[in-house]
């Protein structure tokens, strides 16, 4: 019988997978990721959030000049200043501005509306101004040393004007 003898080389050393250490770093590196798109998906909530009020605020300004025009003689009248008329009284302005001004306690943070309007009887015009402003709590400011413990968004105010 004959034996053959063979030399064996050496096999060199494969690695076969991850070691621990780079499991470590790509656990890290993706949670960083995460939280980043964790912040953003906050801010986007907020910023649309902000937007909705904005455009509610839109609705109610119009919803007021709408009212304005189907009683222009009311406008005319000085029936709808909010500085001058009560929501106690029984006519359609005062009831048209208690709905209105509940609307906007309903839909916006802190909401307040103004209604005033002047007549100018040269050219028999009513010109009406309806402005609605409200928190928006979407933007704080961070003010780490403030020891007040109210928030620190910001007063939005929507003005339009327009002749009846």
């Amino acid at each position: 019988m004959f034996s053959t003898l063979h030399s064996v080389e050496p096999v060199p050393y494969r690695q076969s997978g991850f070691g621990l250490i780079e499991v470590l770093v790509s656990i890290v590196i993706v949670s960083i990721g995460l939280l980043g798109l964790a912040g953003l998906q906050t801010r986007a909530l907020q910023e649309n959030n902000a937007a909705y009020l904005r455009s509610q605020a839109g609705i109610l300004v119009y919803d007021m000049f709408e009212r304005l025009r189907s009683n222009s003689q009311g406008a005319a009248s000085d029936n709808y200043n909010t500085a001058t008329t009560s929501t106690t009284d029984d006519t359609l302005a005062a009831t048209d501005l208690l709905d209105w001004k509940s609307e906007i306690s309903r839909t916006l943070p802190n909401g307040a509306g103004v209604v005033s309007c002047t007549t100018d009887s040269t050219v028999a015009t009513t010109t009406c101004n309806v402005s609605i402003s409200w928190d928006d709590v979407s933007v704080i400011s961070d003010n780490s040393g403030d020891d007040d413990d109210k928030d620190d968004g910001r007063t939005l105010t929507i003005n339009m004007v327009a002749v009846l």
